[in-house]
């Protein structure tokens, strides 16, 4: 039904709210509880590697897939109000008018499938598992490990 970010911008999709008749307190009990899943991560992901400065910067944003497209949606949101100067969505499928969708709120849009009996992402997939938050810290300290290598300074 949304997304939240760590500097607590929210999505919600009020359309899915109100043919779903989700009450209030449904949506502010889910909240509070992303959010404490989202602080416990932030709190991992940033002791490794620091939120990038995207100010004036093109960013690609990719995802494996776009579904409700709420997650998307917000990543966009935050950018945009972090100052990235052009902002790119790519994903390898998504359901029929995700690229006319993420046109219209990203500067470019870029969906390989749009299969028009989509379903869900993982169908799509020969292995859909999940990335551990370990592997996500590994992939972290190898990109850290990389920009270093790349600038020993470190700026």
């Amino acid at each position: 039904m949304g997304a939240i970010a760590e500097d607590g911008t929210r999505y919600l999709n009020t359309l899915l709210v109100d043919r779903l008749h989700i009450p209030q307190e449904a949506i502010e009990r889910v909240e509070a509880e992303e959010k404490a899943v989202m602080a416990v991560r932030t709190r991992l992901f940033r002791e490794v590697r620091p939120q990038a400065d995207v100010t004036g910067r093109t960013v690609i944003l990719v995802d494996d897939g776009v579904a409700t497209g709420a997650t998307m949606e917000l990543a966009v949101q935050v950018l945009r109000k972090r100052g990235a100067d052009w902002i790119i969505v790519a994903v390898p499928v998504g359901p029929p008018g995700t690229i006319e969708r993420f046109s219209e709120v990203a500067d470019q849009c870029v969906c390989l499938l749009e299969p028009p009996r989509f379903s869900s992402v993982g169908l799509w997939y020969l292995d859909f598992n999940q990335v551990s938050e370990d592997e996500v810290i590994q992939a972290l300290k190898a990109s850290m490990a990389d920009l270093r290598g790349r600038n020993p300074e470190g700026t």
